[in-house]
């Protein structure tokens, strides 16, 4: 990876950074869905919940045979049976915490997109090293995704192409790199090799020439200088 900043760099991480705020925003809309679920059927269940009681009271009341009764009876038991069945609606499908879940993820992804945005706002010099950072915000943005709350099948279907479009732009910048690193390391390699050809070349002349006899004939098919210490230690660095 390389260590310095480069516009490569700059282009993944300000997609991560848009990635973010996409999952930031399909969070927060689930977010707000179930806790509206949950305002609504419990404010449902506080309502309806006295009916019965009420109901009751008025038929002891008005109701003068034990016969009239049944009408009151019957709404009562209707309305508290409608009742259990809200409170289970809620249990069951626990709209608080799914609510509290969702809005945590988003806060993260906020929390990831404010500080690839401040890490931009800095000059190349004052940054951190860019391989600990991006190797710092995949691992975090990698780990926040698996670690979030499934997001629902509408969500999905609403945004599918903006995240399969920042997720083809990721993949592209990361080619782009790659192939930018591969053709640095070509030059780098070349730069090299240049330098120890002209180093070897004067070394040679600078030896003193002898008589070549028959055993040199088998030294000279080989490049012996392909396995001597410093280019090992070379073709391990680039490796």
């Amino acid at each position: 990876m390389v260590l310095k900043w480069n516009k490569n760099i700059e282009s993944i991480i300000q997609v991560i950074e848009k990635q973010a705020r996409l999952y930031k925003k399909m969070h927060f809309e689930i977010a707000s869905e179930s806790y509206f679920k949950y305002s609504f059927f419990m404010i449902s269940a506080i309502v309806i919940s006295p009916l019965p009681g009420l109901i009751t009271t008025l038929g002891t009341l008005f109701c003068k045979e034990i016969s009239d009764m049944v009408y009151y009876n019957s709404s009562a038991a209707v309305l508290s049976f409608l009742t259990t069945i809200i409170v289970s609606i809620i249990k069951f499908n626990k709209y608080d915490e799914e609510g509290y879940a969702h809005k945590s993820a988003s806060l993260k992804y906020v929390s990831i997109e404010q500080n690839v945005k401040r890490q931009l706002m800095l000059s190349r010099s004052d940054r951190i090293s860019a391989k600990q950072y991006v190797t710092w915000l995949l691992k975090s943005f990698d780990n926040l995704y698996a670690s979030s709350p499934p997001l629902s099948c509408e969500v999905i279907k609403k945004y599918e192409k903006l995240v399969e479009e920042l997720e083809r732009e990721l993949d592209e910048n990361e080619e782009r790199m790659s192939e930018s690193e591969e053709k640095e390391n070509e030059e780098r390699q070349s730069k090299y090799s240049s330098e120890e050809k002209a180093a070897f070349a004067i070394k040679v002349e600078k030896q003193p020439k002898r008589v070549k006899k028959k055993h040199d004939d088998f030294s000279s098919i080989f490049d012996m200088s392909k396995y001597d210490d410093e280019n090992m230690l070379y073709e391990l660095e680039i490796k």
